[in-house]
């Protein structure tokens, strides 16, 4: 997807941003020790990750409504970012990648017991479970530590929400035929063709069971940064709260 010309002003301002402070760190940390150089690379990674929190508010305000996933994707997963660059003749890459957690409805018996929990670090796994651009289908990619998003005071407070536009294929038609819903050939069709479909609550026995909605207001993403000799991943998660999105977690991702 095309990032819009409002969206890559504001990533390309917080790059410079990030350009003229991690120059400056580098210069004041220069040394011949390897170790010393390592620590300091990871510094100057830690300020370049955290500084991708300007573009990813970009991206979410200004774009993150009108996704679509093509049916055939096997994964909810958006690129927002990835930019080389050098600082001090160090080569900086910055990748940010998005999952929508309104596509993640914790569905089957494997992954019910992780329900209610609200992050991936409270899952003890001899594997990561944290989902990437090369491991799009790990664990994370399906768990919804966010939907519903707590303490929401809207209508549907404590209702999950499914995102008719970026949900994969399988798991719509799964909810589509449980809930026996018609109209599904013509939301993938729609998806195909980059379009968006709408959405509408599911009643079943008089009580609003789910939504379905056309955007998602939670979405956790992953930003890599290799910086140097140094390299770290974090994950976050930001949820729409009154209209504005907020940064409610953050995690470093264990190597």
């Amino acid at each position: 997807m095309i990032r819009s010309g409002f969206a890559m002003l504001l990533t390309l301002g917080a790059l410079v941003i990030v350009v003229m402070a991690t120059s400056i760190i580098s210069r004041e940390r220069a040394t011949d020790s390897f170790e010393a150089r390592i620590h300091a690379d990871f510094l100057d990674a830690m300020i370049t990750a955290e500084s991708a929190h300007d573009p990813i508010l970009a991206w979410l305000e200004t774009e993150s409504k009108d996704v679509t996933v093509h049916p055939n994707s096997i994964s909810p997963m958006i690129r927002v970012l990835n930019d080389t660059f050098q600082i001090d003749k160090k080569r900086v890459r910055i990748t940010i990648n998005a999952w929508d957690q309104f596509a993640m409805i914790p569905n089957g018996e494997q992954i019910r017991e992780y329900e209610a929990i609200s992050g991936l670090d409270q899952i003890n796994s001899p594997v990561s479970v944290f989902p990437s651009s090369l491991h799009p289908k790990n664990l994370g990619a399906n768990i919804a530590t966010h939907n519903p998003i707590l303490g929401q005071q809207t209508r549907g407070n404590g209702m999950p929400s499914v995102n008719l536009n970026t949900t994969p294929a399988p798991k719509l038609k799964q909810l589509f035929l449980q809930y026996n819903i018609s109209g599904l050939d013509k939301v993938l069709s729609s998806r195909a063709k980059s379009e968006s479909a709408r959405g509408s609550s599911i009643r079943v026995d008089g009580q609003t069971t789910l939504r379905f909605v056309s955007s998602s207001q939670s979405w956790s993403i992953r930003t890599d940064v290799q910086f140097g000799l140094a390299s770290l991943s974090l994950w976050s998660v930001y949820v729409q709260r009154g209209g504005n999105w907020m940064l409610e977690q953050r995690i470093v991702i264990p190597d």
